[in-house]
């Protein structure tokens, strides 16, 4: 009972299940290898969720579901007659990797639609947010593309929960015009400015401390 009682660490997967199927890429690795982290912790103390950008909120998502997700994290399928013909494959591993690229390319601008059903399908629906006061939730991945800042700052403010964020590189402000749409931006730089003014901690590779970029968003 007691236990029950105690705050959990809550592990957001939406960048795992926004790109599943999808080839592995930076900022899904870093969340994939969190959630595989968050598996070997106390399976009573840990939870997982997604946010639902169409109900604006963070869901929860089962334990099973995760653990499905990361088993076939980055597996395309085998396929025997490929390995048979490794080395031609290997000949033209750089027109692959540019056709493979490609294809992601048009998955990620053409299936949204299809991606947020799919988010819909694996996440609980739930009249009430899944956490409790003092509950930590530990934002990973390339969430900001997809999470609403405005939830992550009500659930500070008004649930008390701890906040973790991970801000691998400041590229969206410090090169926005590598970015096909200027709304990409905008999510990072108020995903950046709540991860300064809500964030219990901030994870990055960076010195945030020093970084201009994030002085700007500050």
């Amino acid at each position: 009972m007691a236990n029950s009682m105690q705050p959990k660490i809550w592990f957001d997967a939406t960048t795992v299940i926004k790109l599943r199927g999808h080839l592995p890429v930076g900022l899904s690795r870093l969340e994939a290898n969190a959630l595989r982290s968050a598996m070997e912790l106390l399976e009573d103390r840990v939870r997982y969720c997604c946010f639902n950008r169409y109900e604006k909120r963070q869901v929860e998502v089962p334990r099973s579901v995760v653990q499905s997700l990361l088993d076939s994290y980055g597996n395309l399928g085998n396929n025997p007659r490929r390995e048979a013909t490794h080395g031609a494959r290997s000949r033209s591993k750089g027109w692959l990797k540019g056709l493979a690229r490609q294809a992601e390319k048009y998955s990620r601008t053409t299936g949204r639609r299809l991606a947020g059903s799919l988010r819909q399908s694996i996440c609980h629906r739930s009249k009430n947010r899944p956490f409790a006061i003092g509950d930590t939730l530990v934002v990973s991945g390339a969430s900001w593309d997809s999470i609403d800042a405005d939830t992550l700052k009500e659930l500070v403010d008004r649930y008390q929960i701890r906040l973790v964020t991970t801000i691998a590189d400041m590229i969206p402000i410090l090169y926005p015009h590598h970015f096909q749409n200027q709304q990409t931006v905008d999510s990072f730089r108020r995903y950046a400015a709540v991860s300064a003014s809500h964030a219990s901690l901030v994870v990055s590779i960076l010195d945030l401390d020093k970084s201009p970029a994030m002085r700007l968003v500050a």
